[in-house]
Order: C-alpha cells, then structure tokens, then sequence
C-alpha cells in the first residue's frame, strides 16, 4: 500500500512564530512581553477543513479516502483548534486533537493534545506545553507534561529554556529532563544558533549532555552558505564521530534559480558515501 499525501494549500496562524525541536508550535518570536501586549477582542471564528489526504491502494488500482483535518482560528487568525479524523471505510472518526490558547498579544500560552478514547467516547488528555515569559531577560520556558490517568493529574517530563535577540531570532534553547528517582531536572540536549551580521542564519550547533562525563559533547552541525545577493545557496549537515573525535559530512542540499525567480528554487539533496568517500 502507498501512502500520498497531496499538495496541500495551508493558511499560516499569525506570523513570527518559531518551531521547536519536536515540530510543534512553541512561542512568538516576536513582541516577546507578555505583559504589554494590546489587547485583542475576538469578534469571529472561522473554520479551514483540509479533506485531501487519500490513500493508493495498489491491489485496487484507486485511491481511498484516508483521513482530514479540520483547523479553528480566532479573529487574530491563531489557530485555536485542530482536528484530525480518519475514514475508516463508511464514516468519519475521531483521532488527535490539539488545543491551543493565547496571551492578549497572541502569544502562544498552552497547547494541549488530546486522542479520542473510542471506549469512553470521548477525548481523553495525552500531552501539553506551557510556555512561560521571563519579562527581563526575554527567554521563554517551555514545560512538557504528559496526562497520568492513575492520579488524573499532568507530570512533568522535560523543560526547555528558549533565548532569544533584540531582533526577536531564536539564538538557542537548552533542554532538561526530569529523574523521578532522583527528584531533579538534569541537562540533556543544548541547540545554537549563529547569524551573520544581515541576519542570516549560519549554523545550527547541536550537543548532549554526558551526565557521567559532567561536560557537553558535540552531536550534529547544520552549515549554511549564501551567495553576494544573501540568498541561500547551500546548507550541510555534519555529523560529531566520537571514535575518529572528528566532524563527518551527512547530507548536503544546493539550491538554484534557473530563471532567476527566487519564486522558482530547484533544490538538490545529496548523501554522503562513506565506503566511496563520495556524494
């Protein structure tokens, strides 16, 4: 069976938002004080439904409906609700859901994930960020916890402190996770990122942290190069051997504009060989 999914055209939910490690939605990269926001009535929601996901069944030779997903904003175009449902052949079931709610200045406060429990009929709670302002320093703490049914209550598993620069661009986080035997956080991951003095980002510094070593180790690198007009025209991915203690090429992307039209961008992958020390 061959899964594909169609090109797809998305309505973006307010603009100067960064992503975090994971994908999800964190926080605002912009208008970082939370507290001095202007205020914003919602007079209207509105709703975009997305249902053209299919599924290729080569046995059959056609395409099957597979599943869609629904997306609720506010009168600031945030996105307040998504759904996703599945077809399961006859109708329509529920499947995720993700919650999201917002500061007076549109800045993202919580987002909660939820799946449909097909026993109780209901939603039922899985995982939730929170994101909390430093007003002095401009950083964002994010929280992660995960739904525990037994206590009914939310557990904290890992946290993560964002640090941004007068230009509201992300310049890194640092993760730590939670030992519950242990009663503590301690580090885990760290993630930096570097600009040239237009802005442009040329690198991606990535660690771990080795708790018996007590130090940080290198892990992977992204590299990126821009032409004299600062537009991107390579990024690379390396990657930290430990055993060699030296930096070994992954993956390479170039970019190209054979019209000039940086609407027009051809973008070419290539892997790295390590038996034939080739692209």
């Amino acid at each position: 069976m061959k899964r594909i999914l169609g090109i797809v055209a998305m309505l973006i939910a307010g603009e100067g938002f960064i992503w975090s490690q994971n994908g999800e939605l964190s926080a605002s990269a912009m208008n970082l004080n939370l507290l001095e926001g202007q205020k914003m009535e919602v007079v209207d929601s509105f709703y975009y439904r997305l249902d053209s996901v299919y599924t290729y069944v080569s046995s059959g030779g056609q395409w099957v409906l597979d599943s869609k997903s629904s997306y609720k904003y506010d009168a600031s175009n945030n996105i307040k609700d998504y759904l996703f449902q599945f077809f399961d052949g006859s109708s329509w079931k529920n499947g995720k859901r993700v919650v999201y709610s917002y500061a007076e200045n549109n800045t993202v406060l919580q987002t909660q994930t939820m799946k449909w429990n097909l026993e109780m009929g209901d939603w039922e709670y899985v995982w939730q960020k929170s994101y909390q302002q430093n007003i002095n320093s401009g950083s964002i703490l994010v929280m992660y916890s995960e739904w525990e049914k037994t206590s009914n209550r939310w557990i904290d598993k890992w946290q993560q402190v964002q640090v941004y620069n007068e230009e509201g661009k992300l310049t890194g986080y640092n993760t730590r996770n939670w030992l519950d035997d242990e009663n503590r956080w301690i580090d885990y991951w760290s993630y930096s990122c570097l600009y040239d003095g237009d802005g442009n980002l040329l690198e991606l510094i990535n660690k771990s942290y080795d708790t018996e070593g007590n130090r940080w180790d290198d892990e992977w690198q992204c590299i990126y190069e821009y032409d004299a007009e600062g537009k991107l025209y390579t990024h690379q991915i390396i990657d930290w051997n430990k055993d060699d203690q030296e930096w070994k090429n992954v993956r390479t992307f170039s970019l190209s504009r054979p019209n000039g039209d940086d609407n027009n961008i051809v973008e070419v992958r290539e892997d790295w060989n390590p038996e034939k020390e080739d692209w």
